[in-house]
């Protein structure tokens, strides 16, 4: 299993093809625990949100909680106005 900071890092890198600096990492990691934690309490939010009801509660709250992060890094004017 990769850490979660090395996936934080990952993504990130994809985005803005450069690590993130440590206030952007602990940001995207703590986004992610908080919404994971948030779906975990309401898995039904999470299916609705990944529009699949098949999904166990653990896997839906966890791809869900990618889903904010990615929202925020594709978000960025960094990656809007890059290139």
């Amino acid at each position: 299993s990769v850490p979660l900071e090395k996936q934080v890092e990952y993504g990130f890198r994809l985005c803005l093809t450069r690590l993130p600096r440590a206030r952007e990492r602990a940001y995207l990691t703590e986004l992610f625990r908080t919404q994971r934690k948030r779906f975990l309490t309401q898995p039904d939010r999470a299916r609705d949100l990944l529009e699949n009801r098949d999904l166990s509660q653990g896997a839906a709250a966890e791809l869900a909680a990618w889903f904010y992060v990615a929202s925020v890094l594709l978000n960025l004017d960094e990656v809007i106005t890059k290139g």
